[in-house]
């Protein structure tokens, strides 16, 4: 995994720093071939940056745009619709599901997630469903257009903030680059 600096729309603190493995399942009961089953939890309302059980895990998924990072690795809309339905049924919480201005068949696909995923209710539970655009305000808006069918709609912006990145690619000073993530908020 790499890790990139960057101003995000969306932060996640976590307390892991030396933390050890937890290996054992605890509250399981066994199941179908002594296999380990979760027992059944209420999933708390979804309220943005907000979670009222302190004990619920909110799953984030970034499969269907991180997932073709690596080369050679490319879905078909088809491929990304069977997918985003399967973490839907797996209970997945937000399901990134592409960068719409990155091309019109992306587009298309984060729409149709939106519209066919992102509008069906299971249990009362429908996932999030989201798109990630730089903080410009076109990618912004295609962002937006993209997934604003689904119940619950999300947009992810960022921006790059290595010194590197601010010279050499966005040609922007520090305090540019911050400007330009306000105001993307």
């Amino acid at each position: 995994m790499q890790c990139v600096q960057g101003i995000s729309g969306t932060r996640v603190r976590a307390s892991c720093v030396g933390a050890r493995p937890n290996r054992q399942v605890r509250g399981c009961q066994r199941g179908v071939a002594g296999r380990a089953e979760a027992p059944s939890r209420q999933r708390p309302d979804y309220v943005p940056h907000h979670i009222s059980d302190p004990n619920y895990v909110r799953i984030f998924d970034t499969t269907l745009r991180d997932g073709e990072q690596s080369p050679g690795a490319t879905l078909t809309s088809k491929e990304k619709m069977e997918i985003a339905k399967q973490l839907a049924k797996l209970g997945v919480d937000i399901i990134e599901a592409g960068f719409p201005m990155s091309s019109p068949d992306d587009f298309q696909a984060v729409k149709s997630i939106a519209q066919e995923v992102g509008t069906h209710v299971v249990d009362g539970y429908s996932p999030v469903i989201c798109g990630l655009a730089r903080c410009r305000e076109p990618d912004l808006e295609r962002s937006w257009d993209a997934v604003r069918h689904a119940r619950l709609a999300r947009v992810h912006y960022f921006i790059a903030t290595s010194p590197i990145h601010m010279e050499y690619k966005l040609r922007m000073s520090k305090e540019q680059v911050l400007r330009a993530a306000v105001r993307g908020a």
